[in-house]
């Protein structure tokens, strides 16, 4: 058995103190108070409804996904009076994807904009097994613009 062959196999070897893979996220986790670091607070019911308060410019734009240019002008001017709504509701949907679960939000109500606007949270555990949900305008290889978590 040569050098190399012999430090292949050992590197193949399982760690004996490899943590357990995160647990699989359910729809059941979801319901509570999630809390942004733009101090946006995201109310999830077990009922199926929502509510967002103290909704930040970054969670806008989130929502709108283009980016930036409906926070600009013309849109937020058409829509919203000019101003950044802080409040939204409606109803909640968690679904499994191919890649990451989603929580899905169907705004019922953002601000005084009364149609409908879906949007999407990307839910991720972290090393320590803590649900983030993750807000992102564009590609999300760039890296999200929000993120949630449950508040203290």
């Amino acid at each position: 058995m040569t050098l190399v062959t012999a430090v292949a196999g050992i590197l193949l070897l399982p760690a004996c103190d490899s943590p357990e893979p995160p647990s699989v996220v359910t729809a059941g986790e979801m319901a509570g108070t999630w809390c942004s670091g733009q101090k946006d607070r995201l109310l999830v019911s077990d009922s199926g409804e929502f509510e967002v308060n103290d909704l930040s410019r970054d969670y806008f734009s989130v929502l709108r996904d283009d980016d930036g240019e409906y926070t600009k002008e013309f849109v937020l001017k058409r829509d919203f009076g000019a101003q950044v709504p802080t409040t939204g509701h409606g109803r909640w949907t968690f679904k499994e994807t191919s890649t990451s679960p989603r929580l899905y939000l169907e705004f019922k109500a953002l601000g005084s904009f009364l149609e409908p606007i879906p949007s999407e949270l990307i839910i991720r555990r972290d090393e320590h097994g803590a649900l983030g949900l993750y807000g992102y305008e564009g590609d999300p290889d760039v890296g999200y613009l929000v993120r949630f978590v449950r508040c203290s």
